[in-house]
């Protein structure tokens, strides 16, 4: 790779370079902290580092990512906090603040994120909390109430993020089912490189597996198929959106 990278002016950083192995073992906790050496350099051997923006772990936990996510969010909310509360400030702009400076935040990447039921929840209280600073307590006889999340809901009317997270990783599996058959990306999705026999307890879900799931919870049927007509199928996914 050096060789190749010294034709076009490359050269390779030994600082941001680092080797990671994805193993089911408990071999790779004990090389965290050692070298791996090629010829004069040394790569860090770690068990997760930050790629174009995203944690990629050594067992693909996605986790990780979305409480990352979720604190990077959180910094940019209480950068504008004081906006978001002030009563000069109308709840649209407010809205439009939410939805152009902080959900992008904590949406990063979602579209290859394989979400547990604990990660939706830690999304949506996220969420509620930023629309209950927007919406403020309601006044029910001379005393102050905190909103509930449905009405929350039913001042913001539109989907929550959950869904927007799912509803965008299903545009994103369109994109992969209508590349050529010979696209590396279709063919790592159409793929199994795994080999013998797995460990004992249940597997996690893969990512196809939840595009399967929230495609039939979402009413769109067999999305591989519907994808193929691309006008059909944004149209299917805004329809989506739109009803609460």
């Amino acid at each position: 790779m050096e060789r190749e990278a010294i034709k076009i002016g490359l050269r390779v950083n030994e600082d941001k370079t680092k080797f990671l192995m994805v193993a089911a073992s408990e071999r790779t906790k004990n090389l965290v902290g050692s070298h791996l050496v090629i010829g004069d350099k040394r790569f860090e051997v770690v068990n997760d580092f930050v790629y174009l923006g995203s944690i990629i772990s050594n067992n693909f936990d996605t986790s990780m990512e979305i409480k990352r996510r979720i604190l990077a969010a959180q910094r940019a909310y209480f950068s504008i906090r004081h906006l978001l509360t002030s009563k000069r400030i109308s709840r649209h702009a407010k809205l439009e603040m939410y939805k152009t400076l902080i959900r992008p935040v904590a949406m990063y990447g979602s579209e290859s994120w394989t979400l547990t039921a604990a990660d939706e929840h830690a999304i949506g209280v996220f969420e509620r909390k930023i629309l209950r600073a927007i919406f403020g307590p309601k006044k029910e006889e001379e005393l102050y109430k905190c909103r509930s999340n449905i009405e929350l809901y039913q001042l913001f009317r539109e989907a929550d993020i959950v869904k927007r997270i799912k509803v965008n990783r299903l545009r994103w599996a369109g994109h992969v089912i209508r590349r050529p058959v010979e696209a590396p990306l279709n063919k790592v999705f159409k793929s199994d490189f795994v080999d013998g026999k797995r460990s004992r307890g249940r597997p996690k879900n893969s990512w196809k597996e939840a595009v399967d799931r929230d495609s039939t919870a979402l009413g769109i049927g067999n999305w591989q198929t519907v994808a193929n007509d691309r006008a059909s199928y944004r149209r299917q996914l805004r329809e989506v959106m739109d009803h609460n």
